[in-house]
């Protein structure tokens, strides 16, 4: 069955072929794959069928099954996705009439009656794309949504922030809902109550909406990190910076299937002796294994030096597990990372470490079994960097973490550094900001294992 239309991108007529089979009585499992030499894309060089790598492939399959009963007719409306390295290729809905006969000896076929394409999108993103938010700019000066080319290195603004009642001022990462093939990210100002939104966002129509506003009564305020998509209850999670019913954060889950915010805490959790954490700067991590989410708290405790907690999903219920002091290091950012070679997460902190208040930063790791933190690296300024901000991001190829600092280096303006989590030793590998070069980073870098290469932004 032939496409009616064209592919946008390289003008040829992509077709399908549809089969049936029993898998038992009164079920039948219907498969639709695209015929294996079809599509030529000469735009992102990919070929659809034969040329595609396995994993790929796998993908264009859609599978269905329906239980139907014999001499009904059923109509069916499906949809397929077909991504690559979490970048959309092709999206596909059509319609299929079935009715279910008998033939002989109480043998079963289904007739396919009618087969319709719904719609076609093919929008050639493949893994040479990526996405980015910038927290000010754009035509209305308070942040865009932008894309960049790997093959060509150019950039393009796709959405900008700030119009009537939409969010501005985006902190996080934009984060795919695999359930829906959107992105959703949070603005920290912004929306009806000026207070941030969460927002979608269409990459094959470059389009941008808001679905949640953030500040209505004991709402949080100001989110400055990302969503974190939890696939065992097809929900996003969360922290504010603000609000709440104490007003310093909250912790809530957003399910993008009603658009719906549920605050699930207001964080202000207690130690012994009043020591209460707040002002999340960071994102929560979800641990599948133990069904818990963690976050770093940016102040509160002992010297308003921040710690950590951990979210059991089952119960909502929020602990404080560790409070950090000028030993192992002041005020976390960034997000926890797993290592997976010992299975241990790294985190860093913006202050404190060499036993000293006013010291530039630490790397440390945390046990998730006991909350143990260990200070692995103590950050010392030039030629070291100082005051990390960001995340440490693993590469499986080196098996070492990569960094990046705002400040330090042999220029004073920034580093990217490894960490080798054996030996517990920081190695600068560039320092920001001669000549032309940029400097001051506050993000984080990105890992392409296309190309065996990082990307980052500076500020």
């Amino acid at each position: 069955m032939p496409f009616s239309n064209r592919c946008i991108d390289c003008l040829s007529f992509p077709t399908l072929f549809a089969t049936s089979s029993s898998v038992k009585p009164f079920s039948w499992r219907i498969n639709l794959a695209f015929s294996p030499s079809l599509v030529n894309c000469l735009r992102c060089s990919l070929v659809i069928g034969g040329g595609i790598p396995p994993i790929i492939k796998m993908m264009f399959k859609k599978i269905v099954t329906l239980k139907v009963y014999k001499y009904k007719s059923y109509l069916l409306t499906c949809r397929a996705t077909i991504i690559n390295d979490k970048s959309i290729l092709l999206v596909i809905k059509w319609r299929i009439r079935l009715k279910l006969i008998k033939m002989k000896k109480n043998k079963f076929s289904a007739v396919l009656l009618l087969f319709t394409f719904l719609t076609y999108q093919h929008k050639c993103f493949a893994q040479n794309i990526f996405y980015g938010m910038t927290n000010k700019g754009g035509t209305n000066g308070t942040g865009t949504i932008f894309t960049f080319n790997t093959l060509t290195d150019s950039e393009s603004v796709v959405w900008n922030f700030g119009s009537g009642t939409d969010g501005n001022s985006p902190f996080g990462d934009l984060i795919l809902n695999p359930s829906n093939d959107l992105y959703y990210g949070m603005t920290n100002k912004g929306g009806t109550n000026g207070a941030g939104t969460i927002f979608t966002f269409n990459p094959l129509t470059d389009s941008e909406s808001v679905v949640w506003n953030f500040g209505s009564g004991n709402d949080g305020k100001s989110p400055y990190g990302n969503l974190v998509w939890n696939p065992l209850y097809n929900r996003f999670y969360g922290m504010t910076h603000s609000g709440g019913s104490r007003g310093y954060g909250t912790i809530f889950s957003f399910n993008p299937a009603t658009n719906n915010e549920l605050i699930l805490d207001s964080i202000f959790a207690l130690f012994p002796g009043d020591d209460s954490l707040f002002a999340p700067l960071g994102n929560l991590i979800f641990d599948s294994l133990n069904n818990i989410c963690y976050g770093m708290l940016y102040t509160g405790g002992n010297l308003g030096s921040g710690g950590i907690i951990s979210f059991k999903l089952s119960t909502n219920t929020i602990s404080n597990e560790f409070l950090f002091d000028q030993f192992d290091g002041l005020n976390p950012t960034g997000d926890l990372v797993l290592n997976p070679s010992n299975n241990l997460y790294y985190g860093m902190t913006l202050r404190g470490g060499n036993l000293t208040i006013g010291s530039p930063g630490t790397i440390f790791s945390l046990n998730p079994t006991t909350f143990a933190i260990l200070d692995c690296w103590d950050f010392f300024g030039s030629p070291d960097g100082e005051n990390p901000s960001g995340n440490l991001v693993w590469n499986p190829l080196y098996n070492r973490f990569y960094g990046m600092t705002p400040n330090g280096g042999a220029n004073g303006t920034g580093t990217i550094f490894t960490f080798n989590s054996l030996t517990d030793s920081e190695s600068v590998v560039w320092n920001f900001g001669s000549g032309t070069d940029g400097n001051s980073p506050y993000g984080n870098l990105v890992w392409d294992s296309s190309n065996n290469l990082f990307y980052g932004m500076n500020s």
